[in-house]
């Protein structure tokens, strides 16, 4: 049978609109970032919400979205952020699967509530991976759509539907044609949005004995703040100085997205999804990987506290978490076939 294939068209880019998936692991060797969606637990809520598989590519939009038309009728979710999102001027839900007919105009306005939001496309964007991964690096200009922001005017490719996704399509396209789109009356949500303060948990990191008496009470007793200057590649903590006992040289080091480097000003930086494979700060910690999301949800000037966790405890959260969204996985799939046997019965 042959599959229909489409292009989602930008018509407004927004601030930062990219390409992202969970990343290029294996090549920091090399000296490649890993990339990959700031939040992934949102990256991966939105594409469960369409039958994708977690690693399919999704549009991260940062701060003020994009405006997007589909050639054909298209399925759709968003996570992540809460924008003002709209469709031929008729509000758009969150965290559920929506079936947007052709040719309306999606526009996603500046989120009130958190900073990074998702949008997911049935079959996943199908731009060409590079080394595994279809997520964009801007800094060295590869992957996504031309190793750069989406700009208006850009086309991108979508993959084919999964058979859920082809399931979930149906089961929304018994509606009329003359709805802008067709959602179900429920939501899935499963990951918190909050963007304004968070409380991060954090594991001592190889130089973390470096720190001065004072310093090593400072940054669990004290906030701190994402500074203006913070990006993809790291969030530059604004607050209470900390300080070294000993401010030698370091031999560069490896690096990874939540270490937390604290340079000669007494700042920290929290290293993000398109941080460098080494650096030569002292690593101070390592952010536990079930709170990454979390740093990837915050707004500049948003509020972070710190707080100590073993490895162990991290690695429990992590394992706890993923159960969770394992769960609510199930029972996603139990609500659509619910739907699908209700709206049998209705027939």
């Amino acid at each position: 049978m042959r599959v229909l294939r489409m292009n989602a068209h930008v018509v407004r880019a927004g601030l930062l609109t990219t390409v992202q998936d969970l990343g290029r692991t294996g090549n920091q060797r090399w000296g490649v970032p890993v990339g990959g969606a700031m939040d992934a637990a949102s990256h991966r809520l939105a594409n469960r919400l369409v039958g994708n598989g977690d690693r399919c590519a999704t549009l991260e939009c940062t701060g003020l979205g994009p405006v997007l038309v589909f050639e054909r009728d298209a399925l759709i979710a968003l996570t992540g952020a809460r924008p003002a999102v709209t469709a031929a001027h008729r509000a758009v839900p969150m965290d559920r699967p929506i079936l947007l007919r052709a040719g309306v105009h999606l526009a996603c306005g500046a989120p009130w509530f958190g900073f990074r939001t998702y949008v997911a496309v049935g079959g996943g964007i199908d731009v060409p991976p590079v080394l595994g991964s279809r997520s964009t690096y801007v800094p060295a200009s590869f992957g996504g759509h031309e190793g750069r922001a989406l700009r208006a005017g850009d086309a991108l490719p979508v993959g084919p539907l999964s058979p859920l996704g082809a399931s979930i399509r149906r089961l929304l396209d018994r509606s009329s044609n003359a709805n802008p789109f067709e959602a179900p009356p429920w939501s899935a949500a499963h990951a918190e949005t909050r963007g304004d303060r968070a409380t991060i948990r954090l594991i001592r990191g190889p130089e973390w004995h470096r720190l001065t008496a004072g310093s090593t009470e400072r940054i669990t007793a004290e906030p701190f703040w994402i500074g203006p200057d913070s990006n993809r590649m790291g969030c530059r903590l604004l607050g209470p100085r900390l300080e070294l006992v000993d401010r030698g040289e370091l031999i560069s080091q490896p690096v990874c997205p939540g270490t937390v480097q604290l340079p000669p000003g007494g700042s920290p930086i929290l290293l993000t999804s398109d941080c460098a494979t080494t650096g030569g700060y002292p690593r101070i910690g390592f952010v536990a990987r079930v709170d990454l999301p979390r740093v990837g949800r915050l707004r500049l000037g948003a509020s972070v506290r710190f707080q100590w966790i073993s490895v162990e405890e991290a690695r429990a959260e992590t394992r706890r978490w993923e159960a969770s969204f394992a769960r609510w996985t199930c029972c996603y799939r139990e609500k659509i076939s619910g739907w699908r046997c209700a709206t049998d019965d209705d027939e």
